[in-house]
């Protein structure tokens, strides 16, 4: 009886591991693919920005 207890809780850890591995690729993705071209558009802004200033 003990044997089985030990061996499910084995599978659940591995399981919840497995989850939270997944889970934090998901966010870590998602905020790179999200971030990236946020900094993009930011860096355009920013040398829009210096070119306008220099122009006036």
């Amino acid at each position: 009886m003990r044997k089985t207890t030990k061996k499910k809780m084995k599978k659940t850890i591995c399981r919840a591991v497995r989850e939270y591995i997944s889970f934090f690729f998901k966010q870590v993705l998602w905020e790179c693919i999200g971030f990236c071209p946020l900094m993009n558009s930011l860096n355009r802004n920013l040398t829009v920005m210096h070119e306008s200033v220099h122009f006036v």
